[in-house]
C-alpha cells in the first residue's frame, strides 16, 4: 500500500486570505493561508507526522485548483491524469504560463502520453492518419516548448477488436496508425513503447479477451483491471530493464561489467540466443569458425562500438553492406545475416537498405524481398564487357521511356518465416539519372497519390518521404521527354538500429565492379560502416588463375571504397569450395580455392581488413560434394540450396558474435 505522508495542492488565481485546511486521520489540523491575492501558480505542501490513509481538504475563498498530490517522503512519484475519451489533442489548449509553472513546481522529469485508441474509430483512410500525426506533432512541439527539460514517452494504442462479417478482427488501419505514431515520435525526440506489439500484434486482442481471467473486456477495447496490471507491469519492466543497463554502465565497476558480459552475453540478449544452433555435419570444421585479423582488429572497433550501443542502449546506427556475385544476388545468405542481427534486440531494424528490382531485368530476385514490374524496361549489368548504361553500386540498371512502366518492392520475401522481423520504411531514395530530358522518378502511393522526390547529388538521387511506414513501394516515372535509368533503391526508416544490404550480380567478378563508374556516388548514399566482400568465385574459375592480378584488382576496389569512407571496416569471405565440369572428366575439384584463400589473407593483411575463411570452415577441398549429399548444395557444385545459405549465414553470425563478445570483455577490462 502506498505510504502517504506528504500532501500538496497545486492552485492559481487565489483570492486574498485564501484558506486551506487539511485533516488526515487523527493527526492535528494543518492550515495554510495565502495572505495576498495572486494570479500565479502556487504549490502548497504539508508534511504529516506519519503515514495517513484518509483525509479531507477544505477551502475558504476563491482559487483555481489544478490538482492534489499524495506523496511519500522519497522515491518515484507517478501521477495519473485521466482524459477520458481524449485522442491526445488537448495540450495546446492549456494556458502556457500555467503549464510551465506547474511542471516547474512539481519537478516533473518524465511525461508518459497514452493515446491513439480513441483516435482509431475516427480514422477511415491513410489521409486521416496523416491528419492525426499533424495534430500529435503540434502537441509534442507545445510540450517541448513549455517543458524543454522534461522527457516524453508515448505509449501507443492497444490492439482493438471490431466485428466484421460475424468475426472479431483488428480495426482496419490500426497497424498503420501504430507504425505512423512510432515514426512520428522518433522524429520528434519522443520515446515510444509499442503496446500493440507487446500484446501480440494484429488479432491479439481476442487472446486477451479469452484469457482466464480476462485481460480485455467484452467490448474488445478496454483492459480489465487484471489486464491493465499486466500491461502496466510490462511497461514498468521495460523501463527498469533499461535502468539496469544505465546503472551497469554508469555506476558499477568495470570488473563487474566485464564479469556480467562474459557470463551472460554469449548466451542470450532480449530473449534472442546469441549463437545459432549448428547441425552436426561431420564435414564442418567448426573449430575454424572465427573471424581472422591478419594485421590488427582496430578497424572493427567502430563496428562493435555501434553494435554495443544499439543492443544495450537502443541508440545509434550500424550499416552493413555485402557485395558479391550470384551467391549474393540469391539473397538467402544476406537475409539470414540480416534477420539474425536484427532479432538480437526488439525494434532494432534500422532500415532495409539497398535493393534492386531484378525481376524487371528478367533475372532471379533475392529471397529476402519481392519485386514486380509493369511496362517496358531495358536492362544492363556489370557482367557485360561494355555495359550500354552507366552503372552504380548494384551493378545493374533499368532504363525506360514508357509512362506505364513501374517497379514495386516489398520488403518481405516469399519464403519469410512468421518469426522473421518485419521491415518497414518511410523514406525511399531512388538512385539513377535521366538523359537530359524531363523524365524523373515518382512514387505512387497506396491512396492514388503521386509523390514527388527531392533531387540531390546532381540529379542522381531522389528522396521520397512516405506519409506512414510501409513494407512496399511502387516507383514509376513522369515526364514526356527522354529516358530515365534506375540503378538502385534505398529503403530507410527513422529508427536507430541495424541495416544489412546485399548487392550482387550473377557471374560478377572483380572486373565487373571496375565497370561500375557510379560506385563511389552510391556508396555516399549507403554510407556503410562495414563492407563484406564475397567476390572471387568467378575470378578463380579459370585454370590459369593469376593470384597477383586477383590481389591487385581487390586492392583497387578497396581503395575506391576507402576514398568515400576511410573508416569503413572491410571483411573478406573466402571462396567456397567449387567443382568444374568437363565432358570427359565429369565434375572435379577446382583447386584454385586454396590459392584464393591465401590471397584473401594477404589482401586483408595489407588493407587492415578481416577474413572469414568459409573455405576452411565448410571442409576445404572437395567438401562441396559432402554439402550436396546433405542437401545443402546444388548439383552444379558451385551454389548452395536455401538451407545451405542459411547455414552459412548462421555460421557467420556465430563468428561475428564471438568477436563481439571478445570486444565487450576487452572493453570491460580497459
Amino acid at each position: 500500500m502506498k505510504e502517504i505522508s506528504r500532501v500538496s495542492v497545486l492552485l492559481g488565481q487565489n483570492s486574498k486570505g485564501f484558506l486551506m485546511t487539511l485533516k488526515c486521520d487523527s493527526y492535528p489540523l494543518l492550515k495554510t493561508t495565502l495572505d495576498t491575492a495572486s494570479a500565479d501558480v502556487s504549490l502548497v505542501s504539508w508534511n504529516l507526522p506519519g503515514n495517513a490513509e484518509h483525509g479531507t481538504i477544505s477551502f475558504v475563498g476563491n482559487a483555481e485548483i489544478y490538482g492534489v498530490m499524495l506523496d511519500g517522503q522519497g522515491g518515484v512519484t507517478v501521477d495519473n491524469v485521466a482524459l477520458r475519451g481524449s485522442a491526445g489533442n488537448v495540450f495546446t489548449k492549456i494556458d502556457q504560463p500555467i503549464f510551465i509553472e506547474s511542471f516547474r513546481k512539481m519537478g516533473t522529469r518524465l511525461i508518459i502520453l497514452e493515446f491513439g485508441t480513441n483516435a482509431m474509430p475516427g480514422i477511415s483512410s491513410r489521409s486521416g492518419i496523416s491528419q492525426y500525426m499533424g495534430t500529435i506533432t503540434e502537441q509534442f512541439d507545445y510540450l517541448h516548448e513549455v517543458a524543454p527539460d522534461v522527457k516524453l514517452l508515448f505509449v501507443g494504442p492497444s490492439d482493438m477488436g471490431k466485428s466484421r462479417g460475424g468475426k472479431i478482427t483488428s480495426w482496419p488501419l490500426l497497424n498503420e496508425l501504430n507504425d505512423s505514431l512510432k515514426v512520428n515520435c522518433l522524429r520528434h525526440g519522443v520515446a515510444y513503447w509499442d503496446t500493440f506489439d507487446v500484446m501480440g500484434g494484429t488479432g491479439s486482442v481476442s487472446t486477451w479477451v479469452n484469457h482466464s481471467p480476462a485481460f480485455v473486456g467484452p467490448d474488445f477495447i478496454h483492459f480489465t483491471t487484471k489486464g491493465a496490471n499486466e500491461i502496466g507491469g510490462a511497461l514498468a519492466d521495460a523501463i527498469l530493464f533499461y535502468y539496469d543497463f544505465y546503472r551497469l554502465r554508469r555506476e558499477i565497476s568495470d570488473e563487474v561489467v566485464s564479469e556480467y558480459f562474459e557470463s551472460r552475453l554469449p548466451l542470450a540478449l532480449h530473449g534472442q540466443v546469441m549463437r545459432k544452433d549448428i547441425p552436426d555435419h561431420p564435414f564442418l570444421q567448426l573449430g575454424k569458425n572465427e573471424i581472422h585479423f591478419p594485421a590488427d582488429s582496430s578497424g572493427f572497433d567502430l563496428v562493435f562500438r555501434k553494435l554495443d550501443s544499439i543492443l544495450f542502449l537502443g541508440s545509434g546506427d550500424l550499416n552493413i553492406l555485402i557485395i558479391g556475385d550470384s551467391h549474393t544476388q540469391g539473397g538467402t545468405f544476406v537475409k539470414e545475416v540480416r534477420n539474425n542481427l536484427v532479432s538480437l534486440r526488439p525494434l532494432s531494424d534500422g532500415g532495409f537498405g539497398l535493393v534492386f528490382p531484378f525481376s524487371a531485368a528478367k533475372t532471379n530476385n533475392p529471397n529476402g524481398y519481392v519485386t514486380k514490374y509493369t511496362g517496358a524496361w531495358t536492362a544492363a549489368r556489370n557482367t557485360m564487357r561494355e555495359p550500354p548504361r552507366r552503372l552504380g553500386l548494384t551493378g545493374m540498371s533499368l532504363t525506360t521511356s514508357d509512362g506505364a512502366a513501374s517497379v514495386t518492392i516489398r520488403s518481405r520475401g516469399r519464403k519469410a518465416r512468421e518469426t522473421d522481423p518485419r521491415y518497414l520504411f518511410d523514406t525511399v531514395k531512388v538512385l539513377g539519372y535521366h538523359d537530359g530530358g524531363n523524365r524523373v522518378p515518382v512514387v505512387l502511393h497506396g491512396d492514388g497519390d503521386t509523390l514527388a522526390g527531392v533531387p540531390s547529388k546532381g540529379d542522381s538521387c531522389w528522396t521520397f518521404v512516405l506519409p506512414s511506414l510501409a513494407d512496399s513501394v511502387k516507383v514509376a516515372t513522369r515526364g514526356n521527354k527522354g529516358e530515365f535509368t534506375l540503378t538502385g533503391i534505398y529503403l530507410d526508416n527513422p529508427f536507430h538500429g541495424i541495416t544489412v544490404s546485399g548487392t550482387g550480380v550473377n557471374g560478377a567478378s572483380l572486373p565487373s565492379y571496375a565497370r561500375c563508374k557510379d560506385l563511389e556516388r552510391d556508396l555516399e548514399v549507403v554510407s556503410p560502416d562495414l563492407i563484406i566482400f564475397e567476390i572471387g568465385v568467378n575470378d578463380a574459375v579459370a585454370y590459369s588463375f593469376d593470384t597477383d592480378l586477383f590481389e591487385a584488382r581487390y586492392k583497387a576496389l578497396v581503395r575506391r571504397v576507402r576514398s568515400v569512407n576511410p573508416d569503413c571496416a572491410i571483411l573478406f569471405i573466402t571462396n567456397n569450395d567449387t567443382f568444374r565440369y568437363a565432358r570427359k572428366r565429369g565434375y572435379h575439384v577446382n583447386t584454385n580455392g586454396a590459392l584464393a584463400r591465401d590471397a584473401f589473407f594477404r589482401i586483408a593483411g595489407e588493407n587492415g581488413g578481416a577474413v572469414w575463411d568459409f573455405y576452411g570452415i565448410m571442409g576445404g577441398s572437395g567438401s562441396m560434394r559432402e554439402w550436396e549429399k546433405a542437401g545443402l548444395a546444388r548439383r552444379d557444385k558451385i551454389h548452395f540450396t536455401d538451407e545451405g545459405y542459411e547455414l552459412q549465414g548462421d555460421l557467420f553470425f556465430n563468428a561475428l558474435m564471438d568477436k563481439f563478445s571478445e570486444y565487450i570483455g576487452r572493453k570491460g577490462n580497459e
